[in-house]
């Protein structure tokens, strides 16, 4: 999905999980005007949290938010509560007033 936002191929908003795109060589580089959401476990052994530090960073302000749970790389816990369906909210967009 990294790729796809640092293509220009998709511009929606986002929710990266664990993200290994830094990993696997691409850039700490994000699109402007992308809402996105960068969920990382801080227990996490197999990808280094830092890397979601990393690309959170280099986003625009106010467009990325980086939320780091107390869990593990699948974010197991996290799953379990139901707590990706509030993460997937996150990037709705709010509703027109009545």
């Amino acid at each position: 999905m990294l790729a796809l936002l640092q293509r220009g191929l998709w511009a929606g908003p986002t929710l990266l999980l664990a993200q290994a795109g830094l990993r696997m060589g691409l850039p700490a580089e994000l699109p402007r005007g992308v809402p996105l959401c960068i969920v990382h476990g801080r227990g996490d052994t197999l990808i280094d949290p830092g890397d979601s530090r990393r690309l959170a960073r280099a986003g625009e302000p106010g467009q990325v938010r980086l939320i780091e749970p107390d869990d593990d790389h699948a974010l197991t816990a996290s799953v379990a509560a139901g707590t990706l369906v509030d993460w997937v909210r996150l990037l709705l967009p709010d509703p027109p007033a009545a």
